[in-house]
């Protein structure tokens, strides 16, 4: 079962916001967080963004009026909640969203990133198979899918931070969507981090370029 985090807990390590729907307009806007113990580093993705002192708690506090409330999933992932919020439209809504903790990417026996560059994958997301090929531009019929409804991009670059390497999906020259990369191995790789439960997908090798 789930439980606020206390302020006892220490939830320091490098954390990247699960965006299921990036669509959605996300408070604070940043996709990287480094948490010390009274030091938050916000980071649209290798850019810093911030350095805030104080807890994680008083990080996510928008206004006096709005309340966020931080839910313990498991050791790898926290919850963010927001109540009270006002939108555009002058109504108080309520929204969460998660964050998984980053893990240095894994090179099994002896693979390297020109690996994942020199060759094409094919991956599946939410039903959705989609071709992954690197440094590449999409045509129309091409462009990869999160769901029916959410685009990952038309560009898609091999990129990394602090040890972890990224699936980065540009549209007109800017990131729209990223994916961290787990391990891989001389069949593929794993990412993470696109699904409410953190679960991982396979990328499989399908030939060379």
């Amino acid at each position: 079962m789930s439980k606020p985090l206390q302020s006892n807990i220490d939830y320091s390590g490098t954390w990247y916001r699960i965006n299921t729907n990036p669509n959605q307009v996300m408070i604070p806007q940043n996709q990287i967080l480094v948490i010390e113990k009274d030091e938050v580093k916000s980071f649209s993705f290798d850019e810093l963004d911030e350095v805030f002192c104080g807890t994680i708690q008083e990080f996510f506090s928008i206004s006096d009026s709005s309340t966020s409330k931080i839910t313990k999933i498991s050791d790898n992932l926290f919850e963010v909640t927001f109540e009270n919020v006002l939108n555009h439209l002058g109504e108080n809504v309520s929204f969460s969203f998660q964050y998984a903790k980053l893990k240095e990417t894994e090179f099994l026996n002896d693979m390297t990133q020109m690996f994942i560059k020199e060759n094409i994958f094919e991956i599946n997301f939410n039903g959705i198979t989609n071709i992954l090929k690197f440094d590449n531009g999409y045509s129309l019929e091409e462009i990869p899918y999160l769901k029916s409804d959410v685009v990952l991009g038309d560009y898609l670059k091999l990129e990394t931070f602090m040890g972890t390497y990224f699936l980065s999906f540009y549209i007109e020259e800017q990131i729209s969507s990223m994916l961290p990369i787990s391990h891989v191995s001389e069949m593929g790789f794993y990412v993470y981090g696109f699904s409410s439960n953190n679960k991982e997908t396979f990328a499989r090798k399908i030939s060379h370029r």
